[in-house]
C-alpha cells in the first residue's frame, strides 16, 4: 500500500510540476528554452519513478508473484513509456502554441516530437508484456456506468472504450488537418464545423451501410434497434462514404470558393487511416475483428495480452491457438497508408500530383487493404454472405478501389485538358518571379547578415531597418561595393555567402498561402520562371528548402547572365526558352528594380506591397499592385 500512495504522490507532483513547465514555455522564446527543456527531462525521470512504484504497488496489492522478466518489461517499460510520453507532450505543446521565431530550434523540437513516438510504442508493449499475465480476461470494454460493477460480457452500461477511440482518432483528423491549413492560410478553425457534420453524418452511413448488409436480421424488428449504434455494428467503409458526403456539402456551404475544396480534402482524407488505426483499438476492447484460429508460435511476434485477449474469441480457440487479431494487421497498414501517400508517394511522383490525388489514392489503398483482409476475417464480421464469392464489404472494398483509380485517371484529365486550355485562353501565358521580397521573405536573413558584417567591418555604423530594406533587389555585389568601399570586394562576398548561409535556415520565410497559389498556377497551365540578381546556386537551395523546385520550370539566376537586372537579358532567355510574345509574359517582382526590368524587357510588371503603407513599390506606376499571392491569383482569373 505504501507503494501506491508514494507512486501516486510522486506522479501527481511531475504532473503538476509538467504543466507548470508548459506555461513557463509559452511565455518564453528560445534563448529559455534550452534550460526548461533539461528540466523536462529530469520531471520525465521523476514520473517514470512514479508510476513504475505505483505498479508495483497495484501488483503488490494482488499479491501477484512476477517473473524475473517481468520485472524488466516493468523497469525498462516504465522508463521508456513515461519519458517518451512526457518529451512527446512537451514537444508537443512548445511546436504548436509557442511562437518560435528560430526556425532551426522550431526544426529540432519537430524531430524530437517524432522521434519520441518511437520509445513511447515500445515502452507502451514492455509494459503490456509485464502485465498481461496479471489481467482478468476478456478485458473490460469500457468504464463502467453500473453501480454494481464493472460487466464484461453482454450489453455494457457505460463509455465504451469504442467510443473514446473513434473520438480520439477523429479529434486526430481534426488537429492534422487544421494545423496544415493554418500553415497554408494562417488560420484556424477553418473545418471545425465540418468535422462535426463529417462525424455524424459518418455515424449515420456507417450504420445504415451496416443495416443493409445485415438487412436479413432487422426486417421486423423494431426501429430502435435499427439506429442503436450505442449497441455497435457500424462499418468503417460507410461511415467514410457518409462523413465524406456530409462533410463535402458542409465545406461548400460554408466556404464556397474561400479555399481550395482539393487542398482540404488531399490533407484530411489521408488521416482518416490513422483514425482507423486508433479506432480499431476499440474493436480489440469489443474482441471484434478477427481472424480464424492459428498458431501462437506463428504471431510469437504479437503482444502477450493481445493474445491472451484473442484466445477467448469466438467459442474459444483450441490449446496453444488464438484468433488471428486482423484490428491490429489492419492498424499497421492503414498507419503504413497514411505515411506511404503523404510522405513516400507525393516525394516520388511531386512533379505529376495534383490536388485530389491524394484523397483518391486514400480511397484505393484502403479498398486494396480491405479487399485482402476480407476473406481471411471470421464469418461472423463479414456481412451479406458467408466468406464465399463477392460478400457485401467485399464488393464495396472492390468498389473503393475502382472508384479511387477513376478518380485519379479523371482528376488528371481534366486538368490537363480542361483547364490547360483554360489557362491557354488568359492573357498571360508566362509567370516571371523575382526571388527575394517575392518567392523568398528575405527581410530578416537580410538584415541579420548585414548588421553582422556592419558589426565587423564598420562598427561605427547602426543602420535603420528601412535603410536595410532597401537592399533587396540590386546585386549583392553592387550594395558590398557601395557600403563596404574599403574592402576587397570578393573577400566581403565571400563573407556575405557564409554570414547568410549561417542565418538562412533560421530566417527566411514563406508569404502566407504561397506555395497553394504557386501550385494552382502551375496546374491552370502557366509556365512559371524565376529571374534574380542572387546567386544561382543559392536560389537553388532556397528552392529545395521549400520543396519548390519542381514548381519553376526555368530559372535564371546571377551566374546565368552578363548583365543583371534591370537589364532585360534574362527576361529575353526566359522569353526564348519558352517561345512565347512579350505581351504573354507578366514579371511579378516587389521593387523598382523589377519594374524597370519589365519596362526594359516590353512586358507587362506585377509589384508585391506586402510592408505596408509605406513600401516604396505603392509609388512605382505598375500596371498591377497586390497585397498578397491571393490577390495575385484572383487578379490574373480576371484577366
Amino acid at each position: 500500500m505504501a507503494l501506491v500512495i508514494i507512486g501516486t504522490i510522486l506522479a501527481l507532483i511531475s504532473i503538476t510540476y509538467g504543466i507548470f513547465l508548459l506555461v513557463q514555455c509559452k511565455r518564453d522564446r528560445r534563448g529559455n528554452l534550452i534550460p526548461k527543456f533539461k528540466l523536462i527531462g529530469l520531471n520525465a525521470l521523476l514520473s517514470f519513478i512514479g508510476f513504475m512504484l505505483l505498479g508495483f504497488g497495484i501488483v503488490t496489492l494482488k499479491e501477484a508473484v512476477l517473473e524475473w522478466y517481468e520485472i524488466v518489461d516493468f523497469v525498462l517499460g516504465h522508463l521508456l513509456f513515461y519519458a517518451a510520453i512526457f518529451l512527446l507532450i512537451s514537444t508537443y505543446f512548445i511546436y504548436f502554441h509557442v511562437e518560435l521565431k528560430d526556425r532551426l530550434f522550431r526544426k529540432y523540437v519537430y524531430q524530437i516530437m517524432l522521434y519520441s513516438i518511437i520509445p513511447l510504442v515500445l515502452g507502451g508493449w514492455l509494459l503490456a508484456q509485464g502485465w498481461a499475465n496479471h489481467l482478468v480476461y476478456p478485458l473490460v470494454k469500457g468504464i463502467s456506468l453500473n453501480p454494481f460493477g464493472v460487466v464484461r460480457s453482454g450489453s455494457f452500461q457505460g463509455i465504451s472504450f469504442y467510443a473514446v477511440f473513434i473520438l480520439i482518432g477523429a479529434l486526430v483528423v481534426l488537429k492534422i488537418t487544421d494545423y496544415k491549413l493554418y500553415k497554408q492560410y494562417g488560420k484556424h478553425g477553418i473545418v471545425d464545423l465540418v468535422f462535426i457534420v463529417g462525424l455524424l453524418s459518418g455515424i449515420i452511413g456507417g450504420r445504415l451501410f451496416y443495416v443493409l448488409g445485415e438487412l436479413d436480421q432487422y426486417i421486423g424488428r423494431p426501429f430502435v434497434e435499427w439506429i442503436a449504434v450505442w449497441e455497435g455494428g457500424i462499418t468503417i467503409l460507410g461511415g467514410i462514404l457518409g462523413g465524406a458526403v456530409g462533410g463535402v456539402i458542409c465545406f461548400l456551404i460554408q466556404h464556397r470558393n474561400r479555399y481550395n475544396i482539393w487542398l482540404v480534402a488531399d490533407i484530411a482524407i489521408p488521416a482518416i487511416f490513422l483514425a482507423q488505426a486508433i479506432g480499431r483499438w476499440g474493436n480489440f476492447f469489443n474482441i471484434e475483428v478477427y481472424g480464424h484460429p492459428i498458431s501462437i508460435e506463428g504471431l510469437w511476434f504479437v503482444p502477450r495480452f493481445i493474445q491472451l485477449q484473442y484466445d477467448v474469441a469466438g467459442p474459444g480457440a483450441a490449446s496453444g491457438m488464438m484468433y488471428m487479431p486482423l484490428f491490429l494487421i489492419e492498424g499497421l497498414l492503414n498507419v503504413a497508408g497514411y505515411f506511404i501517400i503523404t510522405l513516400v508517394i507525393k516525394r516520388i511522383f511531386r512533379k505529376y500530383y495534383k490536388f485530389g490525388d491524394l484523397a483518391f489514392l486514400y480511397v484505393v489503398f484502403y479498398g486494396i487493404i480491405r479487399a485482402c483482409l476480407e476473406p481471411i476475417r471470421d464469418t461472423a464480421y463479414i456481412m451479406g454472405g458467408d466468406n464465399i464469392g463477392f460478400t457485401w464489404s467485399s464488393l464495396w472494398a472492390y468498389g473503393y478501389i475502382l472508384v479511387g483509380i477513376l478518380g485519379i485517371v479523371g482528376n488528371h484529365l481534366i486538368r490537363r485538358f480542361i483547364l490547360k486550355e483554360k489557362a491557354m485562353n488568359q492573357r498571360y501565358k508566362v509567370l516571371i518571379f523575382d526571388m527575394d521580397g517575392t518567392i523568398a521573405n528575405t527581410d530578416q536573413m537580410i538584415n541579420v547578415t548585414y548588421r553582422t558584417l556592419y558589426k565587423k567591418y564598420r562598427p561605427d555604423f547602426e543602420p535603420t531597418d528601412d535603410y536595410l530594406l532597401t537592399f533587396s533587389g540590386p546585386a549583392t555585389e553592387e550594395t558590398l561595393k557601395r557600403e563596404f568601399p574599403g574592402q576587397d570586394q570578393k573577400d566581403m562576398f565571400n563573407e556575405y555567402l557564409k554570414v547568410s548561409k549561417e542565418n538562412y535556415e533560421k530566417t527566411i520565410t514563406l508569404y502566407e498561402n504561397q506555395l497553394e497559389v504557386l501550385k494552382t498556377l502551375k496546374q491552370q497551365g502557366y509556365k512559371l520562371a524565376i529571374d534574380t540578381n542572387k546567386e544561382t546556386s543559392l536560389t537553388k537551395y532556397t528552392l529545395e528548402l521549400f520543396k519548390m523546385e519542381t514548381l519553376f520550370d526555368f530559372v535564371v539566376g546571377l551566374n546565368d547572365v552578363k548583365h543583371i537586372k534591370p537589364n532585360p537579358e534574362g527576361v529575353d532567355k526566359i522569353i526564348q526558352h519558352f517561345g512565347v510574345k512579350p505581351s504573354e509574359v507578366l514579371f511579378v517582382g516587389d521593387t523598382k528594380y523589377d519594374y524597370l526590368t519589365s519596362k526594359n524587357a516590353g512586358i507587362d510588371c506585377a509589384l508585391f506591397i506586402f510592408r505596408g503603407k509605406d513600401d516604396p513599390a505603392r509609388e512605382i506606376n505598375s500596371r498591377y499592385h497586390y497585397d498578397s499571392f491571393d490577390g495575385l491569383l484572383k487578379g490574373l482569373s480576371r484577366e
